[in-house]
């Protein structure tokens, strides 16, 4: 069995200081198999760990679950859920008050149902209310004639390409934009881009009760400035929402 020396004071018993320091034997713990030498060509320590930098890496949620319990069940998530659920419930009782005894809804009341309906199930249903004026204006051929209009076709393609580079940016290992390092610097850009389009989108739904015709004529100033309200509440949700760290630094 290997020994290893080690120093013990012996002292007397008479408890004078000691002549001298004695060495003592001291077994050393078995060990499974004797280390290896070092040479002098290899290190003595391990090679450190490399980590991707700030810049390009952020932590991966262990499942789906987890991700959506982190960004959507606590917190200022449920402040922006329960303001948009509100304003999604004022824009049903209106649409379904005003239009909902006469039989079959017509094709415009689906279109601001839709779009607040949007707000929890997303692209599809959205493109789909967008299609909507769009087809209605087509018959006359007036388009972009009013700033909501304007906003909510920059709004359409605006979220058809954030969904687009955040899905390529993760399917497959980023394999469409590089993979690896390449895809995940892209995704500090990504998060910027979603942190401009949610003030874009409020504003679409403010000129929505402000600007157009139909919501004039059918809903009271109060109405209106509840509906901003609630709105209002989304925006102060988001933001709280921010996390500059995880932003490009762009000076």
């Amino acid at each position: 069995m290997p020994q290893v020396e080690a120093l013990t004071d012996a002292r007397p018993p008479d408890g004078r200081a000691p002549l001298s320091c004695v060495p003592t034997l001291i077994p050393a713990a078995p060990s499974a198999a004797p280390r290896p030498m070092s040479s002098s060509s290899s290190p003595l320590l391990a090679a450190p760990r490399t980590y991707a930098s700030d810049s390009t890496a952020e932590a991966e949620p262990a499942s789906l679950g987890a991700l959506v319990r982190a960004n959507n069940m606590r917190g200022s998530a449920l402040a922006v859920q329960g303001a948009a659920l509100a304003l999604m419930a004022l824009v049903w009782q209106l649409v379904l008050s005003k239009m909902g005894g006469k039989g079959a809804l017509p094709l415009f009341a689906w279109h601001p149902m839709l779009q607040l309906l949007n707000l929890f199930l997303v692209l599809p249903l959205f493109t789909a209310g967008a299609w909507i004026m769009w087809h209605l204006h087509e018959q006359s051929g007036a388009h972009f004639i009013s700033w909501h209009g304007t906003f909510g076709a920059v709004c359409v393609v605006w979220a058809w390409l954030q969904a687009a580079v955040g899905a390529a940016s993760v399917w497959g290992g980023g394999a469409l934009l590089g993979g690896g390092s390449k895809a995940k610097a892209v995704w500090k850009w990504h998060r910027l881009s979603g942190y401009l389009l949610l003030p874009v989108f409020i504003l679409t739904f403010v000129l929505a009760l402000l600007e157009t015709t139909w919501v004039r004529q059918n809903a009271s100033v109060s109405w209106r400035v509840f509906g901003v309200l609630a709105l209002g509440g989304v925006l102060l949700g988001g933001a709280l929402r921010v996390r500059p760290s995880k932003l490009p630094k762009l000076f």
